[in-house]
């Protein structure tokens, strides 16, 4: 499955069985997953299990029973059926395949890939021991750039049981918790939406039910934040929200989740092994244009469109990695990063989401993407992410010399904020639900005034964007921004100021209310018949 999540809510993930594969496509955001039939391996994929002679076993010094690299022992035929065969990977460990032939095949694949260390382009591995600063500006850095950023054993687990009590104790979270769970058995037959009702209960009491097969993405918990000293990598809260509020009030609006959370580019493993494996295209294939990124998006996620001779071969366009994820572990993962999940055996993450000014270049590309393929890119929708962008373009004038965004970055935001319905989800009938009319940015125009004044300086104007954004390395932000004194005359709100909280409103009801008359004038003689003879006939009832 391959997600795309610029979402809002911190995202625990209940997952322990070995078919929850998930390929991934990330969002935010700096966004990760519905399931996806997997491609069936290319020639060169082995078709049977490797020997174990053939790739020796890493020894293990751990005391723990179960080898970090032996996955076999208390999973098959305790967790999984204990007729599936086992497969021995590149990196070393051993595990049980999953029990749908699709989803093993695909394993297969993975099993063949390159493990994942400090010389790869594509990751940036940092010490747990540097000063919190070091951290932070290397994390930036790489996420700017569409790197991976792996933290090995952040924080100790070793005390942290996954069962009922342990969740209770350490989150919170009860077992009669409501969940939506993703069936094996509901995926094969509509992999874009696989999920039943349940609770938190209903899936651990299955966790040593080999005949069952289910598992938890999204799991809301709104006190989860990033570890101490990260938290103010997350611009969209701490900048965007924060420096706005004074303002823009919140009074006259619904609470907005991402004020409940922080931090989805966190994954922070609790309990459990997962095989993260990293897709990015070959060298050949790294700027491609953005209809042909959209192509190869979809071609690597809606396998159920293509014939099997038809299905492209992963490994013939892109470069896999696989990085192990372990207790401890902290990983920051780019807006828009492909990547395929492999859960061997049982484990408990903890993730969210957040924005970056200067990662907004990936997080654009990424929600157009899931506009125009959302049924396969995307498992949770985030139809407010609009609101949080607004905030970040209204904290702009009092802080860009604070801050670094780059010419593409500013370009996408302003992408973003121009042309709102290229971005939405899309998935039917999760619009559908929104039930509440009134808008939660309701500061769309200050917002549009600030990027205008920013792109006038760039010498752009709004019908530039979507070129702009299709020139060069997609990975880029561009060099920094000097905006000058182009947006002075917002460092200064007064209450008497024409784009106040109340103002705002009002324009935008006097908007509404003129859309409507419009769209309830007559346009043809007969409907201006039927519209006398409803004045009529309401006379005649009064």
């Amino acid at each position: 499955m391959l997600a795309l999540e610029p979402g809002p809510a911190a995202i625990l993930t209940l997952s322990h069985r070995a078919p929850s594969l998930q390929p991934s496509l990330h969002i935010p955001p700096p966004q990760p997953s519905p399931h996806i039939p997997p491609p069936q391996p290319s020639p060169s994929t082995p078709s049977s299990p490797l020997p174990l002679s053939s790739l020796p076993l890493p020894q293990s010094t751990s005391s723990s029973p179960l080898s970090p690299f032996n996955l076999i022992d208390n999973v098959r035929g305790v967790q999984l059926p204990a007729t599936n065969e086992t497969v021995v990977w590149r990196n070393g460990y051993h595990t049980v395949l999953p029990h749908w032939h699709h989803d093993a095949s695909f394993v297969m694949l993975l099993s063949t890939v390159p493990a994942a260390g400090p010389e790869s382009p594509n990751f940036l591995f940092l010490e747990k021991s540097m000063p919190s600063s070091g951290p932070r500006q290397h994390i930036r850095e790489g996420l700017t750039h569409g790197k991976m950023v792996v933290i090995r054993d952040c924080q100790d687990m070793s005390n942290f049981m996954f069962n009922e009590e342990g969740l209770r104790n350490e989150f919170n979270l009860f077992s009669n918790t409501r969940v939506d769970i993703h069936n094996l058995h509901k995926c094969a037959e509509d992999f874009s939406y696989p999920y039943v009702k349940g609770t938190i209960h209903d899936v651990l009491k299955t966790l040593y039910d080999p005949a069952q097969s289910q598992y938890v993405l999204a799991c809301c918990n709104a006190q989860q934040v990033l570890p101490s000293g990260l938290q103010t990598l997350d611009d969209g809260l701490t900048i965007g929200w924060s420096q706005t509020f004074v303002d823009f009030p919140v009074s006259n609006q619904l609470v907005h989740p991402d004020l409940l959370v922080h931090g989805w580019a966190l994954l922070h493993w609790y309990s459990g092994v997962k095989l993260w494996v990293v897709i990015n295209p070959k060298p050949e294939k790294q700027n491609l244009t953005r209809s042909e990124w959209h192509k190869l998006v979809l071609d690597l996620t809606s396998f159920d469109k293509y014939s099997d001779e038809n299905r492209v071969a992963i490994n013939d366009i892109c470069d896999l990695e696989v990085l192990d994820i372990r207790p401890g572990d902290l990983v920051f993962q780019p807006a828009g990063q492909l990547h395929a999940v492999y859960t061997p055996t049982a484990s408990f993450t903890v993730g969210g989401h957040f924005f970056q000014y200067n990662t907004l270049h990936l997080t654009e590309l990424s929600r157009h993407v899931d506009n125009l393929y959302g049924v396969y890119t995307t498992n949770l929708e985030h139809g407010h992410v609009l609101d949080t962008l607004n905030r970040m373009a209204l904290a702009l004038p009092r802080n860009w010399k604070f801050i670094t965004i780059g010419k593409r970055a500013f370009v996408a935001l302003a992408a973003m904020l121009h042309n709102p319905a290229a971005y939405e989800c899309d998935n039917p009938m999760i619009n559908g639900q929104r039930k509440h009319h009134m808008s939660y940015a309701s500061f769309t125009i200050v917002g549009k005034q600030i990027i205008d004044a920013g792109l006038r300086v760039l010498g752009l104007k709004p019908s530039d964007l979507t070129h702009h954004l299709g020139l060069g390395d997609r990975s880029d932000p561009g060099e920094p921004v000097n905006f000058g004194d182009a947006f002075k005359p917002w460092q200064q709100f007064k209450e008497t100021d024409e784009w106040t909280d109340k103002k705002i409103i009002e324009t935008e009801q006097k908007e509404q209310a003129l859309t409507r008359r419009k769209s309830q004038a007559p346009t043809t003689p007969a409907r201006q018949s039927e519209h006398i003879r409803e004045q009529q006939a309401a006379t005649s009832t009064s």
